[in-house]
């Protein structure tokens, strides 16, 4: 009888692995890229009154007048 390649079957095995794979990860890509949660624009309502309590209790009279995010490492 005809013996298979033990070499050649392990490599084609490695290759459709591979490839199903990479298929897979541009799904997941996609998917990720069509359901993306969008970061809302402003500052959350819920957020602002909360500092403005926490600012009022620690600060009687002063007040929050503009809230603004900043990215980690840009501290002044």
């Amino acid at each position: 009888m005809n013996e298979p390649n033990l070499v050649s079957l392990s490599l084609s095995a490695f290759a459709a692995v591979l490839i199903l794979l990479s298929v897979l990860a541009l799904v997941i890509r996609g998917l990720a890229y069509a359901f993306a949660e969008r970061a809302p624009s402003g500052a959350d309502s819920a957020l602002v009154a909360a500092l403005q309590a926490s600012v009022y209790q620690q600060l009687p009279g002063y007040r929050i007048t503009k809230v603004e995010e900043t990215t980690t490492g840009s501290h002044r």
